[in-house]
């Protein structure tokens, strides 16, 4: 847990990540929250995404905030963000562009209330939960769900196996007049870019 607060940056106290969800309607709730419907799933079958909306989508409609968009605009985008952030970063899906609806009753709360969920937890389990998944699933569409990010992290820090030596650095002593030189070289080539 401790690893998830420090390499994340989430809160580990809190209130738990938890809830009844229900899928009916939840595209009329997206669109309080956000101002936009996302789209139904096509009948031809093609589209089989049931539990969400594409990644896609939430860039082609929240890429960027007009500069003149008014405060409700801007609470809106945000609200957009987070959604994508919870979906796509802390709790994707095994698909890896479905951005899950599932996440939609704690979005539309006030931005306070949203901040005293324990976070740091949720995202382990639900990371947990992933990876037992991907355990027990064969077949060719059997990708790994949870925050990957988290999980490459913490491998990083725990398994030195093929990671690079970060114990060889040099330190250096520079004289101040070697000091003023390679700032000169910097502040130089930071102009030259």
């Amino acid at each position: 847990m401790q690893d998830v607060a420090m390499q994340l940056g989430l809160p580990v106290d809190g209130k738990a990540v938890c809830g009844s969800i229900d899928p009916r309607g939840w595209r009329d709730v997206a669109a309080a929250v956000i101002g936009l419907r996302p789209p139904e799933t096509a009948q031809d079958g093609k589209d089989k995404r049931t539990t969400g909306i594409a990644s896609g989508w939430f860039s082609e409609h929240f890429r960027r905030c007009p500069p003149d968009a008014d405060e409700a605009q801007v609470e809106r985008y945000a609200k957009a963000w987070l959604w994508h952030l919870l979906g796509g970063f802390l709790f994707p899906d095994g698909s890896g562009n479905t951005i899950s609806w599932m996440m939609l009753p704690i979005i539309r709360m006030d931005w306070e209330e949203i901040g005293t969920y324990s976070w740091a937890s949720a995202t382990l389990a639900w990371l947990y939960r992933a990876l037992c998944d991907a355990c027990t699933r064969v077949g060719e569409n059997s990708n790994l769900g949870g925050c990957a990010y988290l999980l490459q992290l913490w491998m990083w820090e725990r398994f030195p196996i093929a990671r690079p030596e970060r114990n060889n650095l040099q330190v250096i002593e520079l004289s101040s007049s070697m000091l003023d030189i390679v700032s000169f070289l910097i502040i130089s080539l930071l102009h030259v870019s």
